[in-house]
């Protein structure tokens, strides 16, 4: 019995210090070791309090089990892996020495500096510090206070950049008001740097608080709290409805401050959904202006138009049809209040019983 053990430490010895020398990987403490042949391939394991290194890459376990012939050592139970800055956790880590690839299995977890990366599964390469991610995908950029979901994507620790492309969402969450500005979209691209930067593509959605916005394109920038809106964008908010060619929300402290619409701009405005009466504002460009939540005034530039119904104490005043350079719509309380014209104007009141009609025409 004495000798098949010295033989077995021999053996073990030795097949630590080839992969060592190979990789660099090398054994720091297990509680103990042993070799055995799988298929007529060498395997050695440890077990108890593991701990391995490879340069300022430190891996602890509770177990693992190298496999020689494949350059392999599979880390199981209460599995950590870290160079200093970033740390990996999982319930498996299959790790690939000559590469430093680490294949992580089951409640992922990423730790770095500036981020936060969990999933069900994802490949992290040490050397490049990426990670390409699958199944229940969280990122949360620290730095930022920007988190983002979806099934499947890559990370780069190093450019700090992510890649979502399959039911993308992007949230940020204003925690003064407990509301939150979240996007969807089929993909996202996002940059988190100094100057962060979200590009969502294909059936992009974003809502916060009373809006809501849609388009094929959004470019969102965090820190200067703008959402570029391109390729038949649309908006709601409240009983408006807004569109054009091209669209840019601003938001102040997270809050929907001001909706600008270039291009073909078309604000409507349901006065009375019942007697089918619409508010319609066209021109070339309109910006539409929001305070405390709620729709302060709208300005149409530019060969502007307009049919607007006047309510007073809930009772119907007729409606206003105009056209100038600039019109301006204010509101009260939500609703229509007063119209104002400047430069160029042309407008004519029609009382709440006149059964003509008027040719506005439009565009």
């Amino acid at each position: 019995m004495y000798r098949p053990h010295i033989s077995l430490l021999l053996a073990l010895f030795f097949t630590v210090i080839i992969f060592a020398q190979d990789s660099g990987l090398e054994l720091i403490h297990a509680d103990k070791q042993t070799g055995k042949k799988i298929d007529g391939e060498k395997v050695s394991e440890f077990t108890g309090n593991v701990h391995f290194r490879q340069d300022t890459v430190d891996m602890y376990c509770s177990r693992a089990v190298f496999y020689e012939k494949q350059d392999r050592i599979d880390f199981i139970g209460n599995v950590s892996i870290s160079d200093g800055h970033r740390n990996v956790k999982a319930k498996k880590i299959e790790y690939y020495p000559e590469t430093k690839i680490a294949v992580c299995l089951g409640d992922v977890r990423l730790k770095s500096p500036d981020a936060l990366l969990n999933s069900d599964y994802f490949s992290y390469n040490f050397n490049l510090k990426t990670a390409e991610a699958e199944g229940s995908i969280y990122i949360y950029d620290l730095q930022n206070d920007v988190k983002i979901w979806g099934r499947k994507g890559l990370h780069d620790g190093l450019n700090k950049y992510s890649f979502i492309e399959s039911e993308a969402k992007l949230m940020k969450i204003d925690t003064s008001a407990a509301d939150t500005l979240v996007i969807t979209s089929d993909s996202l691209k996002y940059f988190g740097k100094d100057s962060s930067k979200a590009v969502a593509i294909d059936s992009v959605v974003l809502t916060k608080g009373g809006l809501k916005a849609v388009c094929d394109t959004m470019v969102y920038m965090p820190d200067m709290e703008t959402a570029w809106l391109h390729y038949k964008p649309q908006a709601w908010f409240e009983n408006n409805e807004l569109s054009g060619s091209k669209m840019k929300v601003l938001f102040d402290s997270l809050k929907v401050k001001e909706i600008f619409i270039s291009g073909n701009a078309v604000a409507v405005n349901r006065a009375d959904s019942l007697k089918k009466q619409i508010n319609e504002l066209k021109g070339k460009r309109i910006r539409f202006e929001i305070t405390d939540k709620k729709p302060e005034r709208i300005i149409s530039m530019e060969n502007a138009s307009s049919v607007y119904y006047l309510n007073k104490d809930g009772e119907d005043q007729g409606h206003n049809v105009s056209t100038a350079d600039t019109i301006f719509i204010f509101f009260k309380e939500g609703e229509v209040d007063s119209i104002r014209i400047k430069g160029g104007a042309d407008g004519t009141f029609y009382p709440e019983n006149y059964k003509g009609e008027a040719d506005l025409g439009r565009q």
